[in-house]
């Protein structure tokens, strides 16, 4: 599975993945959020207090898009309160619970900040932790937020780091656990969303690409997706346009806009939804479909006779 960077999504789609699958077809996974879509949300913020994040706390680094730049040398207080203004923006409450984890010797501990407003988070000192952890254990700060808010209709939760996951194993057995609850009915929309910073994001070969891969691949594992809906998504702040794309991949194949459209491979022919639904009669704004495997695009028609194509050379 490759996921398009942001720089070269067209609107109004707002992220669009793409999977090699048998029978020489593409699967595409591609978002057209609304931007009523999200209801009776809690959120949380968790920023990465390991060692290996200490320069990223105290100096600058030209690689950062504009929209995270500012007149500061700490990076991670930019992001993080950017980050932490968006959560709040779409909290139910008004208010944005604030950890840092992977803090202590052995990176397992998990240290409260507390739950901050618009004006708190946005004055917030990120600064570099007295106890950085050794190691980056991420499965303490998931279950922070999991016990935190078992009962939330729904969760979005996002995790700054510099993608280097010690218990990575660990994370995955917890995320199939509550994919598990969530098709159960024991937990509602969960939504964990990991924003990579740091020098490693720069080779897609790298131990940090690698895990933010593979745990935005569980959804294509059995179990690991309800409707579709992953349990993570990633992003990276070199390649973000705008500190809101954390909610890119939040979108449902159940929630529709209200007109139809067609969509179309790169030689005109419509795609196949995996649902078997036409998008004719009304458009989901989470779209899963197949196509042939040499189309290096679709495109997106409108009644109107307007409409939009995706380029997705990018990734081949």
């Amino acid at each position: 599975m490759t996921q398009l960077k942001s720089r070269f999504v067209v609107k109004p789609f707002r992220e669009v993945k793409v999977w090699k699958a048998s029978g020489n077809t593409l699967r595409v996974r591609a978002t057209i959020p609304r931007g009523s879509v999200l209801s009776d949300i809690r959120t949380g913020l968790a920023v990465d207090a390991s060692r290996s994040m200490s320069a990223l706390f105290g100096i600058r680094s030209k690689a950062l898009h504009s929209v995270f730049r500012a007149n500061e040398r700490n990076i991670v207080q930019q992001v993080a309160r950017k980050l932490g203004s968006c959560l709040v923006d779409i909290d139910s409450s008004g208010k944005t619970p604030v950890i840092r984890f992977s803090c202590g010797r052995s990176g397992s501990e998990v240290d409260e900040i507390g739950e901050l407003d618009a004006e708190s988070v946005s004055a917030q000192e990120f600064s570099a932790p007295e106890n950085p952890g050794t190691g980056t254990k991420l499965c303490p700060a998931m279950r922070y937020f999991l016990e935190r808010f078992p009962d939330t209709p729904r969760m979005v939760c996002v995790f700054f780091t510099d993608g280097r996951i010690d218990d990575l194993d660990e994370v995955k057995r917890l995320s199939r656990s509550v994919c598990e609850e969530m098709a159960a009915g024991r937990r509602d929309f969960t939504k964990f969303v990991l924003v990579g910073v740091g020098r490693d994001f720069a080779d897609p070969a790298s131990a940090a690409s690698r895990a933010f891969e593979e745990l935005d691949a569980l959804v294509t594992e059995p179990g690991c997706a309800i409707a579709g809906q992953g349990l993570w998504d990633y992003k990276i702040v070199a390649d973000m346009e705008e500190s809101n794309e954390i909610f890119a991949d939040i979108a449902f194949d159940d929630e529709f806009w209200d007109f139809g459209a067609e969509i179309v491979d790169a030689n005109g022919r419509a795609v196949v939804p995996e649902n078997g639904a036409s998008y004719n009669n009304a458009l989901p704004t989470l779209l899963r479909f197949t196509m042939p495997a040499d189309s290096r695009s679709f495109s997106l028609r409108l009644p109107d006779g307007s409409g939009v194509t995706q380029d997705i050379s990018s990734l081949f």
